[in-house]
């Protein structure tokens, strides 16, 4: 029998939009924010809007990991609304898988959780303690190019 509390945990998180999910991910407490409120400068990249920020290179080796699906990213603005990826598993693996999958992304560098999203499939975010400005250009430009290398990893 499932629990009240967790069906009212469950609930709420499908309520979470994506800067909720991931503030959630990275300081393990929800608030409430509003979605996107700074529009950055994006590219084209197979049809979908990115954040000019984002390495090109890193979305496509992201969207070359067979084993995900991307659904959403953003450079960030702020401590309180970093840089993140948000996808899929295409395989819609069970909650034990998928924690185990966190858990090696996890490293004080990267931070990674999940939920079940609105559409009540799990989505798994990534995020780190940074978003993009002239100054955390270089470390931010890393910390993308690597996260291709540290989701296959984890698998």
């Amino acid at each position: 029998m499932i629990s009240t509390h967790l069906l009212f945990e469950e609930f709420n998180n499908r309520g979470m939009n994506a800067p909720e999910f991931i503030y959630s991910i990275l300081y393990g407490k929800h608030i409430n924010m509003r979605g996107r409120t700074v529009n950055h400068p994006e590219k084209i990249i197979n049809g979908i809007g990115i954040d000019k920020a984002i390495p090109t290179e890193s979305i496509n080796q992201l969207n070359n990991i067979q084993e995900i699906e991307l659904r959403s990213s953003c450079q960030g603005d702020s401590l309180e609304k970093p840089t993140f990826i948000i996808f899929r598993f295409r395989n819609n693996p069970n909650q034990d898988y998928i924690n185990q999958f966190c858990k090696k992304i996890n490293d004080g560098k990267y931070y990674c959780g999940s939920n079940l999203g609105r559409q009540g499939f799990y989505r798994v975010g990534i995020t780190g303690k940074l978003y993009y400005t002239d100054e955390s250009e270089k470390e931010f430009e890393k910390w993308w190019m690597e996260l291709p290398d540290k989701i296959q990893q984890s698998f």
